[in-house]
């Protein structure tokens, strides 16, 4: 059986949120049990309990360019399981070594694109790739990382993997496109809060109108 480590460990807490915005817990209505620390969570509710404004802010959506169109990514692979044909590449400038790791080369065709979420984290849009060591195109950054998966790591019993966490750009040493999707995502999430807060000024507003 599987025991989490004690740090990530979660709990599922079941809360009512009254229309006052109080939590009480759901089966006895009392109080949410005492927290030893602050802490950040998620509150995940049906979109139609919320007013029509507050519902359009956290569900708002929009699309952002994260890299252009033929910038070179490097998907990284596992040493343990790659294939005698991988070496092959290595002096055609299609494989990259990095420490105790290698990567292989994906050149966009397309602009690679997020879709923001609002709250929700963003994620990608199809985008056209070559990757030059196997000369083939793939439709997705997910679809590139697949086809590398199988050609250069056949022992491995799964060929998925979260492109955001192995997946690279060069920006004067390697990052990764989670890195660049927390940049994206703080920079829009600021606009959003700014909306919250004037929404929220709008409201107060007009209680005291009443």
């Amino acid at each position: 059986m599987f025991i989490p480590k004690p740090k990530e460990q979660t709990i599922v807490i079941p809360v009512l949120v009254k229309k006052n915005g109080q939590l009480t817990l759901l089966h006895d209505d009392g109080e949410l049990p005492p927290f030893l620390r602050d802490i950040v969570g998620e509150l995940r509710v049906p979109a139609y309990a919320l007013p029509e404004e507050w519902a359009q802010l956290f569900s708002a959506q929009a699309v952002i360019q994260l890299l252009p169109a033929e910038k070179e990514l490097w998907v990284e692979v596992k040493t343990e399981s790659l294939a005698e044909r991988f070496w092959e590449h290595r002096e055609k400038g299609n494989i990259r070594e990095g420490v105790g790791k290698y990567f292989v080369k994906v050149i966009l065709k397309e602009p690679l694109c997020l879709l923001w979420r609002s709250t929700k984290k963003a994620t990608l849009l199809p985008c056209r790739c070559y990757i030059p060591a196997l000369n083939e195109y793939a439709d997705s950054l997910n679809e590139a990382y697949y086809r590398i998966s199988v050609a250069f790591e056949p022992r491995r019993r799964s060929h998925t993997g979260n492109v955001f966490q192995l997946c690279y750009c060069d920006e004067k040493g390697l990052c990764s496109l989670d890195m660049l999707r927390g940049v994206k995502q703080a920079e829009y999430s600021k606009h959003l809060y700014q909306r919250l807060h004037a929404l929220r000024e709008k409201q107060r507003s007009q209680q005291r109108l009443l």
